[in-house]
C-alpha cells in the first residue's frame, strides 16, 4: 500500500493496525500528523508487512527513537529508509543487529558519506546479517575501505548498488581487492559514477579475469574513448562466461560438477561459451562419466 506523501494521522495508524489488514508492502512518509504519529505507526506496524519504505525527512529529530523500534520488527525482510545524512546512518547502524531476518536494505539518496558508510559496513559485518541486497546509490560515498572490508567477510550479499556516488578509478581498484576474495556478489552497479574511465574498467577486467568467477553483471558507464570501449567489451565477455559457469574451470572435478548441465544449457544460447570453457579447461571436461 502506497501512502507516500499522504498525511499519516491517528486514524490512519489505527486503520493499518487492524487485524484484517493483510498488508505485505507499505510506503509511509514523509507527511506525519505529529511525532506521536510517527512512533505509533512503527510500534503498531502490522506483522504481515515484509517490505517497508519509510521516509523520515520531516522527522529526523526522532531517528534515535524510531530506529530501535523499527529493527525490532523482525518480520521485515526488506527495508528502505530515507534518513538523510551520516548521523542518521550511524544511528541506524546501532540497531540493525536487532533484525536477524533482514535481507534487503535500501539506503539510496541519503547523502551518506565516510562516517555513515563506515558505521553501516561495520555493523553488517559484525552482526553477520543474511543481507542479500544492499542499495547505497545516490549518496556521497568516496571512501571505499569499509565496503572493501565488507566484501572480504560477507558470504550472503548478492547485489551491491553503488551507482551515482563519488567513486573513481582508485576507489574501484580498492574495491577489487575485496572482490578478489568474494564469491557471493553477482550484481555490481557503478552506473553514474562519472569519475570512472578506462583505468577503472581495466581494474574490473583484471579482477574478473584473474580472480572472480562469481560476478555476473557489472553496470558501468563508458568514459575514455575507444580504449574504455574495448576493455568494457572484454569485461562483458568474461561476465557472460561467469554466468555460464566459468567457476567450473577452478574445480578439479569439473566434469562431475552439477553445474555442468547448466553450462551446456547456456551454451545453446551463447554458442561461444562452451568453446571457451573447453579451450581453457582442457580435455578432461569431456569426461562425463
Amino acid at each position: 500500500m502506497n501512502l507516500r506523501h499522504r498525511l499519516v494521522c491517528g486514524r490512519t495508524v489505527a486503520w493499518l493496525a487492524a487485524e484484517e489488514r493483510k498488508l505485505e508492502q507499505l510506503w509511509l512518509g514523509p507527511v506525519f500528523e505529529s511525532s506521536q504519529t510517527v512512533i505509533a505507526a512503527i510500534e503498531t506496524l502490522p506483522a504481515s508487512v515484509t517490505h517497508l519504505d519509510l521516509d523520515l525527512r520531516n522527522a529526523l529529530h526522532l531517528i534515535s527513537e524510531v530506529m530501535p523500534l523499527l529493527f525490532q520488527k523482525s518480520h521485515l525482510t526488506s527495508l528502505s529508509v530515507r534518513l538523510f545524512g551520516d548521523s542518521g546512518a550511524v544511528e541506524l547502524s546501532k540497531w540493525i543487529y536487532l533484525n536477524p531476518n533482514l535481507k534487503r536494505l535500501d539506503l539510496r539518496g541519503n547523502r551518506i558519506g565516510s562516517d555513515g558508510i563506515r558505521a553501516i559496513a561495520k555493523a553488517i559485518s559484525k552482526c553477520n546479517l543474511p543481507l542479500e541486497d544492499l542499495n547505497l546509490s545516490c549518496n556521497c560515498i568516496v571512501d571505499t575501505d569499509p565496503i572493501r572490508e565488507l566484501l572480504t567477510t560477507t558470504t550472503s550479499l548478492r547485489s551491491l548498488d553503488l551507482s551515482f556516488n563519488w567513486i573513481g578509478n582508485p576507489e574501484v581498484e580498492n574495491l577489487c581487492v575485496g572482490l578478489r576474495e568474494n564469491s557471493s556478489v553477482h550484481r555490481l552497479n557503478f552506473f553514474g559514477c562519472q569519475r570512472i574511465d578506462h583505468a577503472g574498467v581495466g581494474s574490473l577486467l583484471r579482477c574478473v579475469q584473474e580472480s572472480n568467477a562469481s560476478l555476473h553483471h557489472i553496470q558501468v558507464q563508458i568514459f575514455g574513448g575507444e580504449e574504455a570501449n574495448r576493455l568494457h567489451s572484454e569485461l562483458l565477455h568474461l561476465l557472460a562466461l561467469n554466468r555460464a559457469g566459468r567457476s567450473l574451470l577452478r574445480s578439479e572435478v569439473a566434469a562431475q560438477s552439477p553445474l555442468w548441465p547448466f553450462v551446456l544449457a547456456k551454451s545453446s544460447v551463447e554458442p561461444t561459451t562452451l568453446y571457451h570453457i573447453l579451450q581453457q579447461g582442457g580435455p578432461h571436461l569431456f569426461d562425463l562419466q
